[in-house]
């Protein structure tokens, strides 16, 4: 046996247990040795039997000494003689305790951990100048030694990296702050990787509590309670809840602005990693104050923000008065009241917009979305005395103030004008950029396809585009029957113009486009139309100008093709040159062309059908006013009963390759309306009588399918 006599003539001493106390609950325990019940072993020397009730565990290449820890057991006190020996022959042990006398040294009243295992230590206290018979108490304690190869050294390392300087003097500044909490997080970091080390210190003696003050255990815990004391000293609290509306919910209005303090705050007291960017992630907790409706959810709070919008759930848009409590930056919580009540009418209108105004995301602090132009339209679904809320293309919401704007059809002046007696592509094209702009809120205009001679085949989409019944509606297939563009654009236009408020038999538009999609091709042939009628003026490629000079030998009026000199209407695969005389030579009419769908209108109508399989069709062509017909139908009898037009029967057999006969081969309803009197080009004075039977066609036709 080693023996070290220590003349304790200090006030304090450092004695790690406690005469009859129970097992201890220390500092770096590992939890595979920690004694929980007295240990029962014997000193093969003597044959003693003894009892070790207290067990401290160190890592390797550490040492402590007895002035480190203090209690006022009886075995500490003025004069009093202190004889340690470290036990090298015990027996009895369990083996899990790892029994190795040799773990530990010492050097006057110095303990170091040499390696790894468990040494006992007898400690006998004798009073100031007695003789070695005279004990006055003997304990005895276990020495865990733990392997650096634990990852211990790592943290401890880690903790002596944190300025002492700083925690001397005390936080004062973010700067020191950060300083200190980087340090201190890699070793919280290393502390929940290893398997012994504990922040908890406390070493229990009948009730009095201990803390064991090795450095490195108290410059940790002297880290965390310095940043806890600082950061509690300016708390992120929510100041006020500030109701919105029944949209956008409320608005948390904090004391400050996020700053760098309250993001390294948070990122302390979630013991995560200080995102110099980022948010802070608060628990919202929303009650009514009779406790019968609540909600809760994460909100955060950006960096240079006091304040945050939340939405309210469906359970809590009722009338009442709810308390707001957040919680999630240290312990505590704060909280304000609000008082939800309905601000906007749900509304469905067009709103039209008289002055360019700003679209904003939100009426509370919201940013700019972009700008509502003048002379446009929006869906309206709510308004307030002072805001509207609008529907936008992308399918988003938007608010904007509630003066410049109209939900009035007169503000809205017409685009197609029913006096123009050449109702040209220029003009077409024109009106259709118009009303695009205007109505963007309930028509889409597509191209289908360009022409040889560069223009545009049009596409009007009135209506939703997912309603699972469509229709297309189609004219000028024939160059001379332009009228009819000016005809179906009218009826287009009068459809989103009245789009909030028009009826059809007791049907609001807006129900019956919402479950029939309305296709419209106003000029599907428009290089014939500015043949037919502007002659060669208007055609822009030499090599179709030169044809249509050698084909049309000076007369254009009448030019019912394509500018390639294929007719349009006797280009489809059924029946394709099928009891066809002119069917082979490229004209002003009647070419089929070199082979079936050899032209781009006809491919973009076609590949327009394949894509939206429409229930039905209605091609116009003049003249005549008769309706072109292969079965019967109810679309049939519905144009017949508005028009007043005499059907006339085609043969299924005797296909000509025309668009009725395609669509026959289909199985897709159809007929042609053939306006008019007289022949085509006819003028312009037929188009008044017209339009009275066709006005309301796509509206009745939508109605039929409904």
């Amino acid at each position: 046996m080693k023996k070290i006599m220590i003349n304790a003539i200090i006030v304090v001493f450092c004695i790690l247990f406690y005469k009859n106390a129970d097992a201890a609950v220390v500092f770096g325990m590992n939890e595979n040795t920690a004694i929980n019940n007295i240990i029962t072993a014997t000193i093969e020397d003597t044959g003693e039997e003894i009892q070790i009730k207290n067990m401290v565990s160190v890592q390797e290449g550490q040492a402590f000494n007895l002035s480190q820890v203090s209690n006022s057991g009886e075995m500490s006190g003025q004069g009093n003689i202190i004889n340690i020996e470290i036990l090298d022959s015990l027996g009895g042990l369990p083996e899990e305790y790892n029994y190795n006398p040799y773990a530990v040294s010492s050097d006057n009243y110095n303990i170091k951990v040499d390696g790894t295992g468990m040494a006992v230590l007898k400690v006998v206290s004798y009073p100031d100048a007695a003789d070695a018979s005279d004990v006055q108490s003997t304990a005895y304690i276990a020495v865990n030694g733990i392997s650096r190869s634990m990852g211990n050294y790592d943290i401890y390392t880690a903790i002596e990296n944190i300025n002492s300087t700083i925690l001397y003097n005390g936080i004062k500044n973010f700067e020191e702050a950060y300083t200190v909490y980087m340090d201190y997080y890699g070793a919280l970091l290393l502390s929940k990787e290893s398997s012994t080390f504990s922040t908890d210190a406390d070493i229990q003696h009948d009730g009095i509590s201990n803390i064991w003050n090795i450095t490195n255990v108290y410059k940790f815990l002297n880290a965390r309670n310095l940043l806890q004391d600082y950061f509690g000293s300016d708390r992120f609290l929510l100041q006020e809840t500030v109701f919105i509306s029944e949209y956008e919910g409320i608005a948390l209005k904090f004391g400050h602005e996020v700053t760098e303090n309250d993001l390294l705050a948070y990122s302390f007291y979630k013991e995560k990693e200080y995102m110099p960017d980022a948010g802070i992630t608060l628990y919202l907790t929303i009650t009514n104050l009779s406790g019968t409706n609540t909600a809760s959810k994460e909100v955060t709070v950006n960096k240079g923000l006091d304040w945050v919008n939340v939405e309210l759930d469906g359970q809590l848009k009722k009338e009442d008065t709810y308390k707001a409590e957040v919680s999630g930056m240290g312990d505590y919580t704060s909280q304000a009241e609000f008082t939800f009540t309905f601000i906007f009418e749900n509304v469905n209108k067009g709103a039209f917009i008289k002055k360019k105004t700003v679209i904003y995301s939100g009426i509370y602090n919201g940013s700019k979305k972009g700008n509502a132009k003048s002379k446009t339209r929006y869906q309206c679904v709510a308004k307030s005395p002072g805001w509207l809320k609008i529907k936008l293309s992308d399918g988003s919401s938007g608010y904007i103030a509630n003066e410049n704007v109209s939900f009035s059809e007169s503000a809205i002046g017409n685009i197609v004008s029913i006096y123009d007696t050449k109702y040209s592509y220029a003009d077409m094209s024109r009106d259709l950029k118009k009303m695009a702009k205007l109505y963007q809120d309930v028509m889409e205009l597509s191209v289908l396809a360009k022409t040889a001679d560069n223009n545009n085949i049009y596409c009007i989409r009135l209506g939703n585009q997912n309603a699972k019944k469509k229709i297309l509606i189609q004219s000028a297939m024939h160059a001379r029957e332009w009228l009819n563009s000016q005809l179906v654009m009218k009826m287009a236009e009068r459809c989103c113009k009245s789009y909030y408020s028009g009826k059809y038999n007791g049907t609001a538009y807006k129900k019956l486009f919402n479950k029939v999609c309305v296709y419209i091709v106003p000029m599907l042939n428009p290089d014939g139309v500015n043949i037919s009628q502007y002659g060669l003026a208007r055609i822009k490629s030499p090599s179709l100008k030169k044809l249509a000079k050698r084909l049309g030998r000076g007369s254009y009026s009448r030019w019912k093709a394509n500018a390639r000199g294929v007719d349009l209407n006797r280009n489809f695969n059924a029946g394709f040159r099928k009891n066809n005389s002119k069917g082979t030579k490229r004209g002003r009419e009647g070419y089929s062309g070199p082979y079936a769908f050899s032209e781009r209108e006809t491919k973009a109508i076609v590949k327009l059908v394949d894509k939206i399989k429409p229930k039905a069709v209605i091609n116009y062509h003049e003249a005549g006013r008769v309706i072109y017909y292969t079965k019967s139908s109810s679309l049939l009898s519905l144009v017949r009963q508005k028009t007043g037009y005499r059907p006339v029967r085609e043969s299924i057999s005797g296909a000509n390759g025309s668009f009725g006969d395609y669509l026959t081969k289909k199985g897709i309803t159809w007929c042609t309306p053939e306006t008019c009197s007289g022949s085509a080009p006819v003028g312009h004075s037929q188009f008044y009588y017209e339009w009275g039977k066709h006005r309301d066609m796509v509206q009745a036709v939508a109605k039929l399918y409904y």
